[in-house]
């Protein structure tokens, strides 16, 4: 039983360590200005990326742009992040950083500032993202898909093209997905269970309730397949 129950902890703790996945704050590239990503971001399909000015790689600042200029209205934001971390590839200040970005691929999409990515001495946001995918940063330019509920779809290699079908295609059908916004509770007309939805954005009448959601109704079975179609006062 208490290894049983170990487990379950383990798993409401990953659960909840998603749902906060885009919880962060960064500097504005160049700038003290400092952004929560959650807050920033809630709501839309986020590719995240790690980016470098004297890589191979460097030319899909080009086709980054575009996704953000074709997705923008869609619901789609791309976040880059420079680093150095692989062979000094990204050396200069973020002041350069930023010349370089835009006066060379007339980058429009958020910035950050320049962070460590690789395994060991990550920035916590992207040890955070390999936990979810299973891996670091293998390269400049590996990509991270983060869905509108906040929690992560898929990671693509550094040797992914922006305009990969695959990659295309994971954006387009995350995009699809709809974006409800619930109050911090809400109520089951079936069972009369009143339970917190703060720590999930999924919304629990239209996909079942989540591992997230069950962590604050102890008293109630839950499992995915659950759909909880009686939950009074949704909003959009």
């Amino acid at each position: 039983m208490r290894k049983f129950a170990g487990v379950v902890a383990i798993m409401l703790t990953s659960s909840v360590a998603m749902a906060d996945l885009l919880n962060q704050d960064f500097r504005k590239l160049a700038s003290d200005e400092t952004v929560n990503l959650e807050q920033a971001y809630e709501g839309k399909v986020v590719l995240v990326v790690n980016t470098a000015s004297k890589c191979g790689n460097t030319p899909q600042y080009e086709g980054l742009e575009k996704l953000y200029q074709q997705y923008g209205e869609d619901g789609l934001v791309v976040l880059g992040f420079p680093s150095n971390d692989f062979l000094g590839q990204e050396p200069g200040t973020e002041e350069q950083i930023q010349e370089f970005c835009r006066l060379t691929y007339s980058i429009k999409f958020p910035m950050f500032e320049k962070v460590t990515v690789k395994k060991g001495k990550a920035h916590p946001f992207f040890d955070q993202l390999a936990a979810a995918a299973g891996t670091h940063p293998t390269w400049n330019f590996h990509k991270y898909l983060i869905g509108r509920d906040g929690e992560l779809i898929a990671e693509f290699s550094p040797r992914t093209q922006p305009y990969d079908d695959k990659l295309v295609a994971s954006i387009e059908d995350a995009l699809k997905e709809t974006s409800c916004s619930w109050p911090t509770s809400a109520r089951c007309g079936r069972c009369s269970v009143t339970f917190s939805t703060s720590v999930t954005r999924r919304c629990p009448g239209v996909s079942g309730a989540t591992t997230a959601d069950r962590r604050k109704t102890p008293g109630v079975s839950w499992n995915r397949s659950t759909r909880c179609a009686a939950l009074t006062s949704p909003s959009r």
